[in-house]
């Protein structure tokens, strides 16, 4: 079984470590606002989790969309959008919903649901954050009172998305905020038991739905973005320049014209490696 790439985008409060200790995946953590820095390719799934800063993931809306379109597997949990109307496919409505049932019965929700307890999936007196307006191409999942609280859209797409209103990473790292005392260490292995069930879906997701030649090259798309390509371009031309000044300087023909763009992308190039040299420490 391959190691499957995933990125995940937190909210900086420590969520991130809900996913640790979970075997044959490797993640990338950043917080919303490197998302901009990022090359989606590179990765088999993009999970964000809960309570994740809407205002800045809204800018990027279109980027998470379209790597789902485009056969990336893209999850979105604990989603709530008070303020904006940020998430991806699906609209978001205020309630605090409960009584979660099964809608569907699916390969899909097999690998969701292994080992897991529906009646225990609610973490609080209610199970998720608001309900979700899915578009017509979405399938629920899970409804509670009547109303979608997990939607799976995965149809007129290459990829998939995953989006629920249900935040199990949170009380996993947070704890329950159930009533029930009694059943809280049920709860919480419901939990990590969710998230460890979500990440398989995604690998297998991924791999229904790509063939190894697809896969490799979305790997090897995944190696540029356009701010690699303006780094090799600007290395690229210093080294050049560099070159034709020291040809120069050689043949002892100290054209300035040449010789100061030369000293210059030295000088240029020595800050760059000692600035990266400083970022690794």
């Amino acid at each position: 079984m391959r190691v499957g790439k995933v990125l995940l985008i937190n909210a900086g409060q420590g969520i991130e470590r809900a996913f640790r200790n979970i075997p044959g995946f490797k993640f990338t953590c950043i917080n919303a606002s490197d998302l901009h820095y990022h090359n989606l390719w590179g990765y088999d799934a993009v999970i964000l989790s809960s309570w994740a800063d809407q205002r800045l993931i809204e800018k990027h809306t279109h980027r998470l969309i379209d790597f789902a379109q485009k056969g990336g597997i893209l999850v979105c949990l604990g989603c709530q959008a008070q303020e904006l109307q940020w998430i991806p496919f699906c609209h978001w409505k205020y309630g605090l919903p409960q009584n979660a049932s099964l809608v569907i019965n699916s390969d899909d929700t097999k690998i969701l649901f292994q080992k897991i307890d529906l009646n225990l999936l609610s973490f609080h007196p209610f199970i998720g954050h608001g309900s979700l307006v899915p578009p017509n191409n979405a399938k629920a999942i899970i409804s509670a009172d009547g109303e979608p609280v997990m939607c799976l859209v995965d149809e007129g797409i290459s990829g998939a998305a995953l989006i629920t209103t249900i935040d199990p990473d949170w009380h996993v790292v947070y704890g329950m905020r159930h009533q029930d005392r009694g059943l809280d260490s049920q709860r919480e292995q419901n939990a990590n038991e969710f998230i460890s069930n979500i990440l398989k879906w995604c690998l297998w997701k991924f791999d229904q739905r790509h063939s190894p030649k697809d896969y490799f090259l979305r790997r090897f798309r995944g190696l540029f973005s356009f701010k690699s390509a303006l780094l090799i371009s600007a290395f690229a031309t210093w080294i050049v320049t560099i070159i034709i000044s020291l040809g120069y300087f050689f043949k002892k023909d100290y054209n300035l014209l040449v010789m100061i763009p030369g000293i210059a992308s030295l000088i240029g190039l020595a800050i760059v490696l000692t600035d990266k040299l400083r970022g690794s420490k």
